[in-house]
């Protein structure tokens, strides 16, 4: 079953790359005659991100993701450093926080999605929502707000204060 399903996305590739190709090799004259559903679903897509960049709301659908300055390896630097281990508790889990990059990059409306206990959370929250500024998710070259979800996790091994 596995191999039939992964001979029919090679298929959908390949027929996708010669199409591509065709289309290529043909001037714009062309273009029109074969490539009607192509113009269409180009206009159907350009009307779509008007009407993405157009809404006040967070989206789900974007074409670059939020990212923290710095990468990745900076973001857990800067979680391993701000973040302030509840003292007496014996934690190990994961925080899960979900929050919007606001098209300047600002951080706001963080919420516990997955809770582990009421301090644990009370800290991510509170080192979320101190968070500098991020590099905004794009849409067609534009910045737009969106949901982010954050994991944090909580080990029992013990931190150095």
């Amino acid at each position: 079953m596995a191999r039939k399903m992964k001979n029919k996305i090679i298929g959908l590739l390949f027929g996708a790359l010669f199409f591509g190709i065709y289309v290529a090799a043909f001037p714009q004259e062309n273009a029109a005659q074969c490539c009607d559903s192509v113009s269409l679903q180009t206009l159907i897509k350009l009307d779509s991100i008007e009407k993405i960049l157009q809404q006040k709301e967070p989206i789900q659908i974007y074409e670059v993701m939020p990212s923290f300055p710095g990468g990745d390896k900076a973001l857990l630097d800067y979680l391993n450093f701000n973040l302030i281990y509840p003292s007496g508790e014996s934690l190990s889990g994961q925080v899960v926080c979900r929050f919007v990059v606001k098209e300047d990059g600002t951080v706001a409306d963080a919420v516990i999605m997955k809770h582990l206990t009421p301090r644990a959370d009370a800290e991510v929250l509170r080192v979320i929502n101190i968070m500098p500024k991020w590099i905004p998710a794009m849409v067609d070259g534009k910045p737009v707000s969106v949901y982010y979800n954050l994991p944090v996790r909580f080990s029992k091994t013990s931190r150095k204060p």
